[in-house]
C-alpha cells in the first residue's frame, strides 16, 4: 500500500489498468464501499478517475472479478487530507 497526502477540497486522479485472462469487472472501493465499476470487452481495461480530497483519511483499492470467477486485489492506497 502507499500513502499520499493532499490538500483536502483537491482533486485525486487514479490511473487504472487491468490484464486479465478473460473478460472482468474492474470495482474501485474507497472505505470497504464500491463507488466505481467498469467491465471489460475483452481481457484488458484501462480507465481514470478523479475523487475529491475529504477531511479524514480513505483508503481506495481495485478488486477484479473475472468472468470464470477468479478474482484479485490491488493494495490500497491511502489518501490523506490536510488542511
Amino acid at each position: 500500500g502507499q500513502i499520499v497526502t493532499k490538500k483536502s477540497g483537491s482533486q485525486v486522479e487514479f490511473k487504472v489498468s487491468v490484464l486479465g485472462t478473460d473478460e472482468f469487472k474492474a470495482e474501485i472501493l474507497c472505505n470497504n464501499e464500491v463507488i466505481l465499476v467498469e467491465e471489460s470487452k475483452d481481457r484488458a481495461c484501462d480507465f481514470t478517475f478523479e475523487r475529491e480530497v475529504g477531511e479524514k483519511e480513505d483508503f481506495y483499492y481495485l478488486r477484479v472479478t473475472q468472468k470464470d470467477e477468479h478474482q484479485a486485489w490491488a493494495s490500497p492506497i491511502w489518501i490523506k487530507g490536510e488542511k
